[in-house]
Formats: structure tokens, sequence, C-alpha cells
């Protein structure tokens, strides 16, 4: 099985379950190849060394890209023209992501005619947003090839106009929580299929986590430091926690532009000796320091926050989590029983619930074996591949039986 996966860039530091989901395919068979609509990061050696990408072939955007795409777009008008007329159609009246869109279209249409030439079996859309204008070219000019799509977050939010348009044809779309079924549905799409998006469980044996070894009272968040993430209700809830704990500590991974505002929140708080900020570290380090921590909290803001991969990661690292009211989130944790969910903002009903257990071990305990195995059951990265790959295979089958269907 070949796949053709495509995606905004590749790898980034935010994206670490992109990483996992493409090893993962790979680990299992699958021929897979990933292709950005975006020019290769300064970052790119350093992740694709981090996390183990050497196998894989990557391509961007670029000038020699751009020229090939718009070279080959003059010599086939017919497809360089209905692409054109298929985005004035549909983003006149939203002329920023209309110029964005001409700003990739040199790129998408060298991704379509390299489609062409390689024929892989399945065409992955890992975006809904601006990938979606390859999959409109694959669906006018190769329908032999299956196309599946992925809508679950950001693209969700602020889906492009053509998005619905290339969903209602889609072969498959996934999504990685039940509660996003019915806004994909309103945008027209048939063939919905919910995979929870998984995390390695195999890889978090490697850190022997003894809860008897973590350090007492240590807090933890991690995540890009920006406003919409909520770091700064982190801090306000540590500090109702500090008044009570003078043991208590707390570690913030991550960089952004909100990290000298939270620096200073701390000092004027008289926080700064028990919190610690870390700063972008790699995604090992994270896991490290999460198997110190007893307690990982996440008061997160953000319309577009589905089923958080690192809320998956600190319950693998026997965690008690504590986050915020996103859509979805229920299904990744359930109140009172695998952690506690609080309102946007609350950061003081955060504080009371920690303030209650803290001194429960028992209870700290028995929360974290709950969540784990709803973890094992739901989230596990290979089993849900697993998943991805059977479905492609069965949507590959019934591709060739309509084509036979139809020479017949």
């Amino acid at each position: 099985m070949q796949i053709y996966y495509l995606t905004m860039a590749f790898p980034v530091p935010s994206e670490t379950f992109i990483s996992n989901d493409v090893k993962a395919l790979q680990s299992i068979g699958v021929n897979i190849s990933v292709h950005t609509l975006r020019p290769m990061r300064k970052d790119f050696n350093r992740l694709v060394k981090e996390r183990g990408l050497y196998s894989l072939e990557i391509t961007h955007n670029s000038i020699a890209s751009s020229f090939r795409g718009l070279s080959r777009g003059i010599f086939k008008p017919k497809i360089l023209f209905s692409l054109i007329a298929f985005l004035f159609s549909k983003t006149w009246f939203s002329p920023i992501q209309l110029f964005k869109s001409l700003l990739l279209l040199p790129r998408v249409l060298d991704i379509f005619f390299n489609i062409c030439k390689k024929k892989p079996d399945i065409v992955h859309l890992s975006w809904g947003h601006y990938p979606c204008l390859v999959g409109y070219l694959v669906q006018q000019w190769l329908p032999e090839a299956c196309l599946s799509i992925f809508l679950g977050a950001y693209d969700l939010v602020n889906w492009h106009k053509c998005t619905p348009e290339v969903i209602k044809k889609a072969d498959l779309v996934f999504t990685h929580a039940k509660v996003n079924k019915s806004k994909i549905f309103e945008l027209g799409a048939k063939n919905i299929e919910v995979v929870y998006r998984g995390i390695n469980l195999n890889y978090f044996q490697k850190y022997k986590i003894d809860i008897d070894k973590k350090i007492p009272k240590r807090f933890i968040t991690a995540g890009r430091l920006i406003p919409q993430k909520g770091f700064d209700d982190v801090i306000l809830a540590f500090e109702k926690i500090a008044e009570r704990f003078s043991d208590a500590s707390l570690v913030i991974l991550g960089d952004g532009p909100e990290l000298k505002k939270l620096k200073k929140l701390c000092n004027d708080k008289r926080l700064s000796p028990f919190v610690m900020f870390y700063g972008h570290v790699e995604h090992e380090k994270v896991l490290e320091e999460m198997a110190k921590a007893e307690i990982f909290i996440l008061m997160s803001k953000y319309d577009g926050e589905r089923l958080p991969n690192v809320i998956k990661e600190a319950i693998a690292s026997k965690c008690l989590c504590v986050t915020t009211q996103t859509l979805g989130i229920e299904e990744l944790v359930e109140h009172e029983q695998h952690g506690y969910i609080v309102p946007q903002g609350d950061y003081t009903s955060a504080a009371n619930y920690l303030n209650q257990i803290l001194n429960n071990p028992q209870k700290i305990n028995g929360m974290r074996k709950l969540a784990y195995h709803h973890l094992l059951c739901k989230f596990d990265l290979n089993v849900n591949m697993m998943r991805y790959r059977d479905l492609w295979q069965k949507c590959i089958e019934n591709k060739v039986s309509a084509d036979q269907s139809i020479q017949n």
C-alpha cells in the first residue's frame, strides 16, 4: 500500500502527533511519503534526527517545485484553469484566503503532477484546509485514486472555503473525536470514521515510571506559550497551591511570545523560586520531566483544542491530569474518574480540586490507574494506525470493485 501524505509543513515542533502517526504506519508495512505545501523549515534536520525520520521520503515547497508546477500547468491548461476557476468561485469573497491559495498554487500543481506520475493507492490530506486544493485536482483528474482527509482541530474551526466541496466527494473522512462528527456532517461529508489519535505506549516503558519515585507535589505543564493556552491560569492556580504547600514546584515546558509576561507574573506573585521555565526541549526531555511529576495541568482556552496528545502523554507518565472544558475532552478524561475538568479560566476550581486531593495519595493513585486503563483501551497509537490501514485497504477494494462494475 502506497500513501501520498500531504500536510502544510513537516516535521513541526508542535505537531509531534503527525511524526508519530507516520512512523507507526511505516512500522506496520505502509509505504508512505510526506509532501508539504510550505518550504523546508530551518529546524528540519534537527527534528528529523530527534524523531528518527531518516528513512522517510519528504518533499517541500521550493523555487524549483513552484517552477515545475507552473511549467506543467501551462502545458496542461485545462487542469490549471479548472483549479483557478474553482478557487475563485469559492474564495472570491475571502480575499486573504484567496491570496494565500494563489501563492500555494504552483506547489499544489507540482504535487498533483507527481501524484499522477507515481499513482499512489491513497492520497491523504492530513489537514482539511489548503491541502484540499490538491484534493480537488485528484477528484477531478485522477478519480481512480482514493482520497482521504483528516478534519479535527484548527482546520475544523478555520476551514478553507473549498473544503466542503472536496469532502463531499472524499472516499474517507477521518476525525479524532466523536464530538467532531456532527460538524463534519454539516460540511457535507458522508464516509466519516472516528479514529482516536493515539500515542506510542511502548515508548513509555523505557522510562520505567515508578510512582514512588515521583517528586512530591511536582506540577508540570507543556505547550506553546501563547495566550490561548492559558499558562497564566496555570500559574495562578499554582499560586493557591503554593500558599498551602511550601514544597510544591511547577515545571513549564515550552517557548513562545508569552514567556516574558509569564516570568513577570511569577516574579510579581513571588513564585519565581518555585517555578522553573525550561523553554523548548526535545520530546524525550518532555517525557522525562513528566515521569518525575505528580500532577499535569492544562488550562487551554483554544477553540480548536481536541483531546490534546500532551494529556495522553501525561496519563501514560502516570500523572494525575487537570484540564479545562474543551470540545470532546470527556472522551479522554472523565471528570473525577480519570482526572478533573474545570471551566476555561477557572483557575480557582483547579486549585481547589488539587488542594483537596494532594493529601490523599490513595485517591490519586486510583484515578491514575483508571485513566491509564482508559488510555490503553482507546488511545494506543499502533492499534489505531492499524485501523487507518484497514480502512484504507477497504477503500482501495471498494474503488476497484466500482471501477470493474463500470467497465462491465
